[in-house]
């Protein structure tokens, strides 16, 4: 190995790491866990749903 093997492997590992595309992960991850390549949901996200809804705060100053 020549002395500058591992600077030119270090500037291609960086390059090619500054090449991949970055950005949040929690959209990707929802997308794949709801559109991923199998025939149902994950079992962690599917089945009921259920929804609070609250008042905003100055609606329930307003409220009965």
């Amino acid at each position: 190995m020549s002395p500058g093997w591992a600077l030119r492997m270090a500037a291609r590992i960086a390059a090619a790491a500054r090449a991949i595309p970055s950005g949040p992960l929690k959209p990707l991850l929802w997308q794949l866990a709801l559109h991923g390549p199998r025939s149902a949901r994950l079992a962690e996200i599917a089945g009921n749903v259920a929804y609070r809804v609250t008042l905003s705060r100055e609606d329930r100053l307003l409220a009965p």
